[in-house]
């Protein structure tokens, strides 16, 4: 809940009207609901985004671009379970060179020599057996475990200064690469290198290294692990992995060049930056938007051929189903979403739906694709929209709190709303506990759970800033790290995602990860602690213990 000066109210009162107005001007009106088409002419066009200097011009044509808010700004809390190893957890200790393994079920620890400043550590899917980029001395260390405790390490040389490790979803194959935004470690001299990694099966465990286009920002891969997209703000590299031989060559895809004054098509040209890339499951496509363009594009990753579709207004978030079946787009300026049916990716349709009450900056898809929320980070606005992505009819749904981020639980059941804090002090004396109850809250931290079902929205006040979150679906459990060094805050909130109620466990010392063991049903919370501290949480109720000392080979169990 908000008090906030006139201006403000001016600021906002002129945002939702203009949202108004392009509702009406879109022939949706106020009375209007669900998806209707929209047609504003198909602009299917060849490969390498070269397709002449007003190519924007044509596709957008007239539609809008608002400029009376600031941009979204997009945040991606990480809801969903960590891979984990089925029995075992993996840390990467840099001040001995090794990996600490621990026993979830027996509670037992093995430290594991590996190379020199192990840092970046990700299990290998659901196997026992994680992966560890060795900074020091330029390796990937592979350590594989087995009943009751014993590890085997091996060794597969990277590209100098690798400092961020992607594995693909079954643990097979990883890619290492230099992250300019970890900044971690020292710059590589050619930022561009990256070494594909091929773990499974064993007798074929091998490094191949080559170059990719543009400096990496992330990495997705399709659902059968096979195929990975080492994605750059213009370009994307497609890796093979089932055609990783001798030599291979990866793929490499341009996102064309604009001008470099947009007033003035005969300007030299620069490469064209895209603000959001989303490749499908199968890796066929990928949808490709920036929030100054009233259009997307779909982008056969097959055939390199692009289809510039139009849209009512420069869309300010994107997302796509996992399925690859269809985009979301958020069209903030016009109050509406629209919805791109990728069926046929050279002709697709779309459909446009009005979400009125909210200002649609952003949309979040349940991991099912059947349910949508939208919402605005943009403005001090206390509502989101539950989208229903059958009918396109949407449900506004009051908070107390503005939104910093929402996710999704992977079941799609539960929205988790992440809330600004407004500046002040909750506790303070001038405050009254009943008149100025709404100013406080605006003062706490916190986060919603919101149910799809039936709307039931639960404010949960925090101690800190939320952290780290996971969540454990089979258990219907989510778990949140809370740390404020200042105020002495070092716990864990463990939230029932049925009934809403939560529960805090107190740590001995500042949580700094979670993870999860599934064999044995226990959450693990890595802490900061100069030997090493690891706590269990049974998700099933029980003991919680804390294992310490585990660094220096000599711990003991609480």
């Amino acid at each position: 809940m908000q008090r906030v000066s006139w201006q403000f109210l001016v600021v906002v009162g002129l945002a939702l009207a203009l949202v108004a107005a392009g509702q009406g001007a879109c022939g949706a009106g106020d009375d209007a609901a669900g998806w209707e088409p929209y047609d504003a002419g198909r602009d299917a066009r060849d490969a390498g985004w070269d397709a002449g200097p007003d190519a924007d011009a044509d596709a957008g044509g007239d539609a809008a671009v608002d400029t009376w808010l600031p941009p979204e700004e997009e945040e991606n809390p990480e809801f969903n379970a960590p891979q984990g190893s089925n029995r075992y957890v993996y840390l990467s200790n840099p001040l001995g060179d090794n990996v600490v393994v621990i026993d979830s079920q027996r509670l037992t620890v093995d430290l594991v020599e590996v190379g020199d400043t192990p840092t970046q550590l990700k299990t290998l899917g659901r196997r026992d057996a994680a992966a560890v980029i060795d900074q020091g001395s330029d390796d990937v260390a592979i350590v594989r475990t087995s009943a009751p405790l014993d590890s085997d390490v091996t060794f597969e040389p990277i590209a100098p200064g690798a400092n961020a490790l992607s594995i693909s979803p079954d643990g097979s194959y990883g890619v290492t690469f230099y992250d300019v935004d970890a900044r971690v470690g020292p710059r590589p001299p050619n930022m561009q290198e990256v070494t594909l990694l091929v773990f499974e099966p064993l007798a074929a465990q091998r490094a191949v290294r080559t170059t990719v286009r543009g400096l990496p920002v992330a990495v997705d891969w399709t659902d059968d692990s096979t195929r990975a997209f080492v994605i750059a703000w213009d370009g994307l590299t497609i890796l093979d992995f089932t055609a990783l031989r001798e030599g291979y060559r990866p793929t490499h895809v341009s996102f064309g060049t604009v001008p470099s004054d947009p007033e003035n098509p005969d300007s030299p040209h620069v490469a064209r930056r895209v603000d959001n890339v989303e490749v499908s499951g199968d890796g066929a496509l990928a949808v490709l938007s920036t929030a100054t363009s009233a259009d997307l594009q779909i982008l056969d990753l097959a055939t390199g051929e692009v289809t510039v579709v139009p849209l009512p207004s420069a869309p300010t978030d994107v997302d796509l189903a996992a399925d690859g079946s269809f985009a979301l787009a958020a069209l903030r300026s016009t109050g509406q979403v629209a919805r791109i049916e990728l069926a046929d990716p050279r002709n697709p349709d779309v459909y446009v739906a009005s979400v009125p009450g909210v200002i649609a900056g952003q949309v979040v898809l349940t991991p099912d694709a059947s349910r949508a929320v939208v919402f605005t980070t943009a403005a001090d606005v206390e509502t989101i929209a539950l989208l229903d992505m059958r009918t396109g009819d949407s449900t506004v749904v009051p908070l107390q709190k503005k939104v910093r981020a929402v996710a999704t639980t992977p079941d799609g059941e539960v929205a988790v709303v992440i809330h600004e804090k407004k500046p002040g002090d909750p506790d303070d004396p001038g405050l009254d506990s009943v008149e100025d109850l709404e100013e406080i809250i605006d003062r706490t931290f916190g986060f919603s759970l919101v149910r799809f079902g039936d709307e039931l929205v639960v404010r949960h006040e925090t101690p800190c800033d939320p952290g780290a979150w996971l969540v454990y679906p089979e258990a219907h459990k989510a778990f949140l790290a809370l740390r404020d060094d200042s105020r002495g805050v070092r716990d864990v909130l463990v939230a029932d995602l049925v009934d809403f109620v939560a529960d805090t466990v107190h740590l001995g010392s500042p949580p700094a990860s979670l993870g999860l063991a599934p064999l044995t049903r226990k959450v693990f919370v890595g802490q900061e602690h100069a030997t090493g501290r690891i706590t269990f949480i049974p998700v099933d109720g029980g003991p919680v213990q804390t294992l310490t000392g585990f660094q220096l080979n000599d711990w003991i169990v609480d």
